[in-house]
């Protein structure tokens, strides 16, 4: 099977997450602090008093090889310069 054309990644931050995780609802509050992209996995409600993107079909996610939420990048000229799974606070 042909992957196709990845979606393109807006520069700056993004971060994929879903509502079922409990460690992206842990860090929901700094999303909207942090100014980055969200995607959303499974609800495309949440996190709440963000404008996030839902990723229903999940081709953001599979194209850019996301396994584990949160995962969050350093999106520049449109490629990932940086990622960091899950939480870690000096990641972060």
């Amino acid at each position: 099977m042909s992957r196709g054309v990845a979606p393109i990644l807006p520069d700056g931050l993004v971060v994929v997450v879903k509502r079922e995780c409990e460690t992206c609802r842990m860090v929901a509050p700094l999303l909207a602090e942090m100014g980055a992209t969200v995607y959303t996995q499974d609800d495309p409600a949440f996190p709440e008093g963000v404008a996030a993107i839902h990723d229903a079909d999940l081709a953001v996610s599979w194209h850019h090889e996301i396994e584990t939420v949160p995962t969050l990048m350093r999106v520049a000229g449109g490629q990932e310069l940086e990622r960091t799974v899950g939480w870690s606070r000096a990641d972060w």
